[in-house]
C-alpha cells in the first residue's frame, strides 16, 4: 500500500500531502516543485562555494610538491590521476545538474514551465534570465507546479510551535497550572 501522495513506484502525485509533498519540493536533485527567491541565491552561492573548495583542493593536489606531470609512474600515482580524472568529469555534472533543477524550480516559482532554463543556451538572455530569477517574486499561493514555498516554510513552522505549546502545556498541566490547562483546549486552526 503507497502513503498518500505517493503512487506505487513512491513518485509523487501531485496530491499536497504534508509528510511527503514538502521532502520532494526540496530535494536538491528533482525537477519538480518551486523554490523561493531566497532559496534561489543561496542554492546559487552553496554551489560556487563547493565548487570553487572542490576545485582548489584538486589544484592543490595535482600541482603538489613531488606531484609530476606525465604518465604516473607506479600505481598509488595513477590511481590518483584516475581519482582526480573521474572528480573532474562526474563532478561538473552533478552540479550542472543542481543548477538546472535549482532554475527549474524558479521557473515554476514564477509560473512558468522548466523549459525556460533553455533560455541559458542563448547568451543575449542570460543576464536578464538570472535577474528575473533572482529578483522577480513568485506567484502567491499555489500554482500548477506546487505550493508557495513560503506558505509551506509557515505551515511547518507553525506545526512546530503548535508542537512545542503542546509540550509547554502539557508540562504545565503536569504541575498544575491551569492557565495551561486552557490554553490547549483552544480549537486547531488550520
Amino acid at each position: 500500500m503507497s502513503k498518500p501522495g505517493l503512487n506505487s513506484e513512491g513518485a509523487s502525485t501531485g496530491t499536497p500531502d504534508d509528510s511527503t509533498h514538502y521532502q520532494v519540493e526540496t530535494s536538491i536533485w528533482f525537477l519538480n516543485g518551486r523554490i523561493s527567491r531566497f532559496s534561489f541565491w543561496g542554492r546559487l552561492i552553496l554551489a560556487n562555494v563547493i565548487f570553487s573548495c572542490v576545485f582548489a583542493l584538486i589544484r592543490i593536489s595535482v600541482t603538489g610538491q613531488g606531484y609530476e606531470f606525465g604518465p604516473p609512474s607506479n600505481a598509488p600515482e595513477a590511481f590518483a590521476s584516475l581519482l582526480v580524472a573521474l572528480v573532474y568529469i562526474v563532478f561538473p555534472i552533478a552540479l550542472i545538474w543542481f543548477a538546472l533543477a535549482t532554475q527549474v524550480k524558479r521557473w515554476h516559482d514564477l509560473g512558468h514551465s522548466g523549459w525556460m532554463v533553455l533560455l541559458n543556451l542563448t547568451i543575449i538572455a542570460l543576464p536578464f534570465t538570472f535577474i528575473y530569477l533572482g529578483f522577480f517574486k513568485g506567484t502567491e499561493g499555489p500554482n500548477r507546479f506546487g505550493d508557495d514555498p513560503k506558505e509551506v516554510v509557515r505551515r511547518e513552522l507553525a506545526e512546530e510551535a503548535r508542537k512545542r505549546e503542546d509540550v509547554i502545556s502539557w508540562a504545565d498541566a503536569t504541575r498544575g497550572n491551569s492557565k495551561s490547562i486552557q490554553r490547549t483546549r483552544r480549537p486547531n486552526r488550520k
